[in-house]
């Protein structure tokens, strides 16, 4: 017997609908991509290290990385933010194209704000829009982390 297969995901959801009708054979991994939008061009953004540390008055890098897929081929801007008070950072390159990277440079003044922050980091283009995340630990001159408001 032959059957006509909906599949319809809400709210995180799957349910799978069938009549006796027809019947289009389609494997999982198929029915997969078209729920997730597989065939859709997209970018992936990573950034290493993870976490990185800087004594006030230094600066550290980490290196963000797009990496394209399903044919993606636009323009990717970055920004960050998270960074304490007196901390600053720089993108070169401030954009990529397609696949590659930029390094982020995090810049802080002899009296920026110590701790640990998260930073994000955000890659866009048109309506697309990723995001990861890094640990900035900023420690006093002497290298010892201390905790100032």
């Amino acid at each position: 017997m032959k059957y006509r297969l909906a599949v319809v995901a809400i709210a995180g959801f799957v349910c799978v609908l069938s009549t006796a009708v027809t019947y289009t054979s389609y494997s999982s991994e198929r029915v997969e991509q078209e729920i997730a939008g597989a065939d859709n061009p997209d970018f992936a953004i990573t950034i290493t290290p993870a976490e990185a540390t800087v004594a006030q008055g230094g600066s550290t890098s980490y290196a963000v990385s797009v990496a394209a897929s399903n044919g993606f081929s636009g323009m990717v801007s970055l920004s960050a933010g998270g960074f304490g008070s007196g901390a600053t950072g720089s993108f070169n390159p401030p954009g990529i194209s397609v696949s590659g990277s930029s390094t982020l440079t995090v810049t802080t003044t002899g009296t920026a704000q110590t701790g640990s922050f998260t930073l994000t980091i955000t890659g866009s283009t048109g309506s697309l829009l990723h995001t990861t995340i890094a640990t900035l630990t900023v420690t006093g001159a002497s290298g010892t982390p201390t905790s100032t408001p």
